[in-house]
């Protein structure tokens, strides 16, 4: 009885499957009446055959049941196999139908009870979404205003730097054509003094004239002694120019400078400065403007007029008032010759100058001797200023400057000190002043 459910399944049910698929295939029935009854008992056969069947799937154990049902499921199958066998109960289509339209609609329930949660999560994830996305897109636009705040007021910022800096340069090229203009003004005043005194030197009956420049010092005339003796003396130091030189070491920068220092020598104590600048023109040129620059003179100064060679020497006696320290003015009386020596090659000048105290500096004088040596850069002279200028060393000059100032009077260490502070920053504002004027020359120089 065991083997009935696979005879049934697999031979029986076979044969029964390709005479079923016969019948429905179209061609003409026989006519006689014993084929008809065989093909109805063939159907009735079939049909019993398919409710067998599905008892028997029904009753088979799921993987799931112990083996207890499986053992129930085999023996309700073998009874169900035996009923078929004998002709016993019928399992009607009408219930297969009923059962696997259940099992379709338990399946549909779960597909869409499965869906409308799978589209519930969705939804609960697309509003978090939202949420999070709206967040975002607060915060870039809140970006978006601040950038475009900051680029609104760094434009207008960026204008109102730009209109300043175009006022500040333009301030700047004012005070630049300002400072142009002055030096320019005092350049041409020296130049058209400069230009009466020669002049007036070659005109010996235009005394006159030359008196609207100066005062002329003749001998009853204060101060003629003092320029007289000086003027003796310029020769001697002359002589002593290549001995001055072999024994000093200048200190070079790159413009005139006027630096004082003590020193004592055989008892003596006095100052002196050596200072020495390269300029980056030639020697005939800058010889030229130097000669200017020193045989300038300016308006309040008296000339004197006694003087051998007046081409090349000078005498004068002028008054000045110079600031120092503490809001202090010094009234100062200065006695100054000068000449020039025209050698191959180098022009030395020698000038002596006495400069007399007044108010509570009278009685203190300062005896100053100073040598200019103007000569061609050679390859001895070693200098950043040279090359920085850019310039080759056969086009550059060189200018020495060696001073000497002996103070002289009474009234104590302190109080002559303090006057040689008040001669020295008179000498730095006077040092200054030639500087600007000589660059004026040489720029303007042909």
């Amino acid at each position: 009885m065991s083997d009935q459910p696979e005879f049934l399944a697999k031979s029986f049910l076979d044969k029964y499957d390709m005479t079923a698929a016969r019948t429905n295939a179209p061609y003409p029935l026989p006519e006689s009446d014993d084929h008809n009854i065989l093909i109805v008992s063939c159907h009735h056969l079939v049909q019993e055959t398919e409710a067998l069947l599905a008892s028997f799937k029904t009753s088979t154990p799921d993987s799931n049941t112990g083996p207890e049902d499986t053992s129930q499921g085999k023996n309700g199958a073998q009874e169900g196999a035996d009923q078929g066998k004998t002709g016993g109960w019928r399992i009607p289509a009408q219930r297969q139908d009923r059962e696997r339209q259940e099992r379709n609609a338990q399946a549909a329930q779960r597909r869409r009870i499965k869906y409308r949660q799978k589209v519930k999560n969705e939804r609960l994830a697309l509003k978090q979404q939202e949420v999070e996305l709206s967040a975002v897109l607060n915060e870039l636009v809140t970006r978006q205003l601040e950038i475009r705040k900051r680029e609104s007021e760094s434009l207008t910022f960026s204008v109102w730097k730009s209109i300043a800096t175009r006022q500040m340069e333009r301030r700047c090229e004012a005070e630049e054509e300002q400072k142009r203009l002055r030096a320019e003004i005092v350049s041409r005043a020296r130049k058209i003094h400069l230009m009466n005194n020669m002049l007036l030197a070659t005109s010996a009956t235009n005394q006159p004239e030359r008196l609207t420049l100066g005062e002329t010092l003749g001998k009853d005339i204060d101060g003629s002694t003092v320029l007289k003796t000086y003027l003796r003396e310029l020769d001697a130091l002359y002589a002593q120019t290549d001995k001055m030189r072999r024994g000093i070491e200048f200190k070079l920068s790159p413009s005139m400078e006027y630096n004082l220092s003590w020193r004592k020598e055989q008892g003596v104590e006095f100052l002196e400065s050596a200072d020495a600048t390269i300029v980056p023109f030639s020697f005939e040129r800058t010889a030229v403007a130097v000669s200017t620059m020193m045989f300038t003179v300016l308006d309040g100064w008296h000339y004197y007029d006694n003087v051998e060679d007046p081409e090349n020497t000078c005498a004068v006696r002028y008054r000045g008032s110079h600031k120092f320290g503490a809001n202090k003015v010094v009234d100062l009386v200065v006695y100054s010759v000068l000449r020039r020596y025209k050698e191959a090659g180098r022009i030395v000048f020698i000038w002596r100058s006495l400069t007399e105290g007044q108010g509570e500096f009278d009685g203190i004088h300062c005896d100053e001797t100073t040598w200019c040596v103007v000569r061609p850069c050679d390859a001895t002279d070693s200098s950043d200023h040279v090359r920085g200028s850019r310039r080759s060393r056969g086009s550059a000059t060189i200018l020495e400057f060696y001073g000497r100032l002996v103070p002289i009077g009474i009234g104590g260490q302190e109080k002559i000190k303090e006057f040689v502070k008040a001669v020295s920053k008179a000498g730095e504002e006077d040092t200054k002043e030639a500087t600007m004027m000589l660059d004026r020359l040489l720029l303007d120089g042909p």
